[in-house]
């Protein structure tokens, strides 16, 4: 089979866990297909083949330095680069003969579905996050869907609580400027869905996810639940067994409200009495609009020797901490699409303490790989000391390893092989989306 992979973004240029998600689906599907990844080129070769797949990088004004970075959102998220990258994918469709298209982001979603109506091959989409639905999705803080009638008023309402927690401080002319852009923002997501639509199918990375998608109209016939994949096994080391003195916690992610760490540093000076007196270090890795409001409540908190701000760290060198850390915190106040974090942590043998938002509970067996709570900072505690005083939950991680590589590995690959196969033969999708 020829499988073509459309992304906005591709290593080197990784700026989150979508690009990670996407280069492991390619590095797997290629061990059994031709695989080509198509995608803009901000800087690297323009034709490349690494580790069995080929990447055809389209030539882009804006160019990056490898790591972290994203190019501006309007030069992404506009009817010009719709056009002119759904031309650059039919290029592509017709030179690799490519039996099929999967668009792995959504600022590629529109150019890759016209592309492959273009080409009469069959297409996929793989929905990360919620911003088909709307550019700030405020109201997944507070339910359990996206709320039905989301009329112009709703929407304002999403848009003024967004300012009110990511930007308080702007003053009126960029405030008038973030309303312009709302309603360049509602005209855009209107017409992504639009297209979405004309999808054969559409990959949410968990079954919560799948639900608020299905709710907001899309299709439940076409709409499966496939979690995101990890690397090969052997790509992340457990643990070692040496001991070390005092506990570690770990918060990997953006720094915002809908992520939820100040929940977790609020519930640090009740951690730190049950620890007591066993040392405490907890590193925050992350750049976001709440850092210098989680810096003030450290220093109010007195926590200040016990809190570390690192910053935002290349993939690698997260990869080490998750192995140092005695715990994880995945706090998540919004509906979190999957929760790659959680799993990322369990794959380097480390227990997570989780929220019971979105999808992280499909991650983690509560109890047992860690724990699922409340996103408030009293479960939270309790659920950290939990961990930290436990002598056997570590064990129970490394038990549960062959089950996890299993289902967020090969699991992955067959589902994703299974439904190009049937979309292909045009057998129905009636696919089981993983733990059903």
């Amino acid at each position: 089979m020829n499988i073509g992979l459309t992304s906005e973004y591709f290593s080197p240029f990784a700026p989150g866990g979508a690009e990670w998600s996407t280069l492991f689906l390619a590095q797997r599907l290629a061990k059994a297909h031709r695989v080509v990844v198509i995608t803009p080129n901000y800087g690297a070769a323009p034709h490349e083949e690494k580790d069995g797949v080929v990447i055809e990088r389209f030539a882009f004004p804006f160019k990056l330095g490898h790591g972290q970075r994203l190019v501006p959102y309007r030069y992404l998220s506009n009817l010009l680069f719709y056009a002119y990258s759904a031309l650059q994918i039919v290029r592509q469709v017709k030179k690799h003969r490519l039996d099929i298209l999967h668009a792995h982001n959504k600022q590629i979603l529109v150019g890759t579905v016209v592309a492959a109506k273009a080409t009469g091959v069959p297409v996929v989409v793989s929905l990360r996050d919620y911003m088909v639905l709307c550019r700030y999705g405020m109201c997944l803080n507070a339910f359990d869907t996206h709320p039905d009638g989301c009329d112009l008023a709703s929407y304002r309402q999403c848009v003024c609580d967004y300012l009110a927690l990511y930007m308080p401080d702007i003053g009126a002319w960029r405030r008038t400027l973030v309303y312009v852009g709302a309603g360049y923002h509602r005209v855009d997501t209107t017409l992504k869905r639009a297209v979405l639509g004309r999808a054969d199918a559409a990959v949410t990375t968990s079954r919560k996810m799948r639900c608020i998608y299905v709710s907001r109209g899309l299709d439940p016939l076409r709409t499966l639940a496939i979690h995101n994949p990890m690397p090969e096994a052997d790509v992340l080391s457990p643990p070692s067994a040496g001991h070390h003195s005092g506990f570690h916690i770990l918060y990997a992610g953006k720094l915002s409200w809908g992520k939820g760490p100040h929940l977790l540093v609020e519930a640090l000076p009740a951690i730190r009495r049950a620890v007591a007196p066993e040392p405490l270090r907890v590193t925050l890795a992350g750049q976001g609009p709440l850092r210098a409001h989680m810096k003030e409540r450290v220093d109010t908190l007195g926590l200040a020797d016990l809190v570390s701000f690192v910053g935002q760290l290349p993939y690698h060198v997260l990869q080490r901490l998750y192995v140092q850390a005695d715990v994880v915190v995945v706090p998540s106040v919004w509906q979190e699409p999957f929760g790659r974090v959680a799993l990322e942590a369990l794959m380097c043998g480390t227990p997570v303490v989780v929220s019971s938002r979105g999808g992280l509970g499909e991650i983690v067996q509560d109890g047992t790989t860690g724990f699922i709570v409340e996103p408030k900072p009293k479960p939270i505690a309790d659920a950290v000391v939990r961990v930290l005083q436990s002598s056997t939950l570590r064990l129970q991680v490394r038990d549960a390893l062959p089950s996890l590589r299993r289902r967020f590995g090969s699991d992955v690959v067959r589902l994703h092989v299974e439904l190009y196969s049937r979309l292909l033969s045009g057998r129905p999708l009636d696919l089981a989306a993983p733990g059903e």
